[in-house]
């Protein structure tokens, strides 16, 4: 809890990961994990944990690996992403481009190279571009992010980088300067800049999840609402027969805030989560 904001907040009911027992980060922003496995503890932050997490967390955690868990503490695996919310300066064609120019290629034998999704004819749900293999320790998937929450005309573009400890050390380092070592992974992606838009991440999923969701309850409801208007007489009244409390999972705006209860600490209230996800469109 000191380090990212939320806590442990459950344990589930089976181990993961080789582990006897794991338990779950705030908001299932994470596993830790111990138990076995000689004698080790893993720690695991999801995406969202990342997004969640409070500010200058990377340093806090740092700090911790380096001068308080001893020379076993290791980073076993790092994920690293860059978005390009235009797709003018890179996208899913120009990473297809560079690899056939051999600029996924860092002086051994040219990675795995695989389509997925509509290449011939693109329908708007998204391509993927998978290269590399996620036994060698390094992978790498180039996707349109946008398209795949839903936007079929969407142009953000994102890049991202799994690296492993296989064959290499992840240095604690990454994690105060992730632009660097996701620029240095391949020579097509020395371009992307240190500087990493979390904010506008967050922003720009929430937008394209609320977007699609009001698409998808007006495909799916919209005639029963205006059957309903007509039966009951107001919108409000229909309103109160429809309306359920909390957010759809798709709109949770991951904050350290409403991360959960800890189960260490005493019952205490949590912020609204719904006040985050107005937040987000401010």
């Amino acid at each position: 809890k000191e380090l990212f904001g939320f806590g442990v907040t459950s344990e589930r009911p089976t181990g993961a990961n080789f582990y006897q027992r794991a338990y779950v980060l705030g908001d299932n922003y994470g596993l830790v994990c111990h138990g076995g496995n000689r004698s080790t503890i893993l720690i695991m932050l999801s995406g969202h944990g990342c997004a969640a997490a409070q500010e200058g967390w990377e340093l806090r955690t740092h700090d911790f690996l380096e001068k308080h868990c001893g020379a076993r503490a290791k980073i076993s695996r790092l994920d690293l992403a860059h978005d390009i919310y235009d797709g003018v300066r890179y996208n899913v064609d120009k990473a297809d481009a560079d690899f056939d120019e051999g600029l996924f290629n860092c002086g051994g034998r040219n990675p795995n190279h695989e389509y997925r999704g509509n290449w011939k004819r693109p329908t708007g749900k998204g391509r993927t571009l998978y290269i590399g293999s996620r036994d060698n320790g390094k992978f790498c998937r180039i996707y349109e992010k946008g398209r795949e929450l839903g936007d079929k005309n969407s142009e953000w573009n994102r890049v991202e980088v799994e690296m492993k400890s296989v064959n290499r050390i992840i240095p604690f380092d990454a994690l105060l300067r992730p632009g660097e070592y996701l620029a240095a992974s391949y020579p097509a992606l020395a371009w992307i800049n240190e500087r990493q838009e979390r904010i506008l991440t967050i922003r720009k999923s929430t937008e394209i999840a609320y977007e699609a969701g009001v698409k998808f309850a007006k495909h799916q409801c919209g005639r029963m609402i205006n059957a309903m208007l007509a039966v009951e007489g107001t919108a409000e009244k229909v309103i109160e027969m429809l309306i359920r409390e909390g957010l759809p999972s798709r709109l949770k705006v991951p904050n350290w805030r409403f991360g959960g209860e800890s189960i260490h600490e005493q019952q205490r209230s949590q912020p609204d989560a719904e006040m985050f996800f107005q937040a987000a469109f401010a």
